[in-house]
């Protein structure tokens, strides 16, 4: 429970937020920026707080803004591709730049991190004692080059590092997104400021979220709003079977295919398909092959691939990584 002070501090930064501006949309896209460094936290997460934002701003301004207006310029303004890595609940790094790699949000804004050049040297020097690098000085300043530079786009070892300390690695699209920590409390966390800053199920074309706890290692792929929102509450996604359920799984098709692919003029991964051209799920793998020769010879989708689907576990566990 918040305490009197914060809410005062809150309403204060609020306050001080809606009077610095005269348009309702600088006004928005400096309240979401002040959510997703931590300096303004609501009482409630996404939509949500696009209504409380909305709320405010019209009780003291003139010029009125409707929510669904909100609502869009917040989606429409975060509907690319954004990466990078969150802290607690705070927005540690971010970028639009798809080939600016995780790994090199730490080599080249280490404070942001709290870490240090010395500090990074020894995570890899460390590293490479445990691999028996027969040269390792020399190794060390080639792997913290290659990192820096963008020619190595990862390093497990740093990674696991801030992954312990609380930092989890995100990534949100137009159709799917993922976030990687330590364990799922520190996934959940940083979900909820992505869910603050970037509204992913809001946005219309949006399918998939992926949580990848390291320890223990429990994926959970979450496929619609009303889970999403279940989750980041704490609640379970999909509750016990009953037995009129246990019962009728057993008449379900075990083993469903999507189909995942890069549409032209794109450069990014997309998930395509998740029913056939009558609006079921594809449960024949030859319906998936032929589905895919259609979107590859017809509709020039690039490295086309079919995911195989184990839907016989919990709902929410269901998909395979699909980012792999």
């Amino acid at each position: 429970m918040k305490s009197f002070k914060q809410y005062v501090t809150e309403a204060t930064v609020l306050m001080d937020l809606i009077n610095k501006h005269d348009d309702p949309f600088s006004f928005l896209a400096a309240a979401m920026d002040a959510i997703s460094n931590g300096t303004l936290k609501l009482k409630e997460r996404g939509l949500a707080n696009a209504r409380e934002l909305v709320a405010a701003w019209n009780r003291v301004k003139k010029k009125k803004i409707k929510l669904k207006e909100a609502v869009e310029y917040l989606t429409e303004g975060r509907r690319d591709l954004v990466k990078g890595w969150t802290f607690k609940n705070k927005i540690a790094t971010s970028t639009n730049d798809y080939d600016y790699y995780h790994i090199q949000h730490i080599i080249r804004e280490p404070r942001k991190f709290g870490l240090d050049k010395k500090k990074i040297l020894k995570i890899i020097e460390d590293s490479a004692e445990n691999m028996s690098v027969p040269n390792i000085e020399a190794y060390v300043e080639d792997q913290y080059e290659a990192l820096g530079n963008g020619i190595v786009d990862n390093d497990v070892y740093i990674e696991e590092y801030l992954k312990k300390k609380g930092y989890c690695m995100f990534v949100v699209d137009k159709t799917h997104g993922s976030i990687e920590g330590w364990n799922e409390k520190n996934c959940k966390l940083g979900a909820k400021v992505l869910d603050d800053t970037y509204l992913p199920y809001e946005r219309d074309e949006f399918k998939l979220f992926e949580v990848k706890p390291m320890n223990p290692f429990k994926p959970k792929y979450i496929t619609s709003k009303f889970d999403w929102y279940l989750w980041l509450d704490g609640k379970k996604t999909a509750g016990k079977r009953t037995s009129i359920g246990s019962t009728m799984s057993q008449f379900r098709e075990s083993v469903e295919y999507v189909i995942w692919g890069i549409p032209p003029k794109d450069k990014d991964e997309t998930l395509l398909l998740t029913t056939g051209r009558d609006g079921k799920r594809i449960t024949k793998k030859s319906d998936a092959m032929k589905l895919l020769k259609l979107l590859v010879t017809k509709h020039g989708v690039k490295k086309a691939r079919i995911q195989e689907l184990d839907v016989e576990v919990d709902p929410s566990d269901m998909f395979r990584n699909p980012f792999g």
